[in-house]
């Protein structure tokens, strides 16, 4: 579904991403795991259309759109939710939710809405309370919850569980792993627990200063003893 060839950016004179490359197959979760300035967010950042790559190609279904604005990107059907949530803090819920849907043009925006409801059955009971009013938890899952509103193939997902109680993180992943059996939404997560993320993925890529240096099976990584010892912790 989603192949990113040799990309490299940049944030005026700082060199983010080194020729990186991955690849995320149709119906998957696949994780990228590093260390804070690793270029996590950086890759997704390119992928979305957020940070112009200097070089190399992002393919989504065969198309490059690597040189496409952000929104014709989400109308391909690319959600990014990012780093931090970025809501939109004092609109409604139910206002942040159709925001999530401002790109389409057909008729089932309110029978999405509903479903999406059901997966955060918090958020139908906060729907007309403004967003800046919401635990961090319960903003996490507006957050993904708006992401899923465009109706997308590719879900990106920037470290959900930043900030949260394990109780909570425990349920937004519950969340993302229905989501992506029942809904067949293809998973890109950047997560910072790298045992849950492993445990959630197919595959794993690991970057250091913005290049991939590891990419395996979720299992295999779990196993690998550079990849416990930095990142596991045992």
């Amino acid at each position: 579904m989603l192949k990113v060839s040799g990309i490299r950016a940049s944030y005026g004179p700082v060199l983010a991403l080194h020729d990186v490359s991955l690849e995320v197959e149709e119906g998957s979760i696949v994780t990228i795991l590093g260390s804070n300035g690793a270029g996590k967010t950086s890759t997704l950042r390119v992928i979305s259309g957020l940070l112009r790559a200097s070089a190399g190609t992002v393919e989504f279904r065969g198309r490059r759109i690597n040189r496409r604005p952000p929104d014709a990107i989400v109308s391909m059907g690319i959600s990014h939710v990012p780093e931090g949530r970025e809501l939109f803090t004092e609109l409604s819920v139910q206002e942040n939710l159709m925001l999530g849907a401002y790109t389409r043009r057909d008729r089932a925006v309110k029978t999405d809405l509903d479903r999406v409801l059901e997966y955060f059955p918090i958020l139908a009971e906060r729907r007309r309370q403004f967003a800046g009013s919401l635990s961090g938890g319960e903003q996490q899952q507006l957050a993904i919850a708006r992401g899923l509103m465009s109706r997308p193939r590719l879900l990106l997902m920037d470290e959900p569980s930043l900030g949260l109680a394990p109780l909570v993180v425990q349920e937004i992943f519950r969340i993302i792993a229905t989501i992506n059996r029942e809904e067949r939404v293809t998973i890109l997560l950047v997560e910072q627990d790298a045992e849950l993320a492993l445990s959630l993925a197919k595959y794993g890529y690991v970057l250091e200063t913005g290049r991939v240096v590891i990419a395996d099976e979720a299992a295999r990584l779990r196993e690998d003893e550079s990849v416990r010892r930095s990142y596991l912790g045992y």
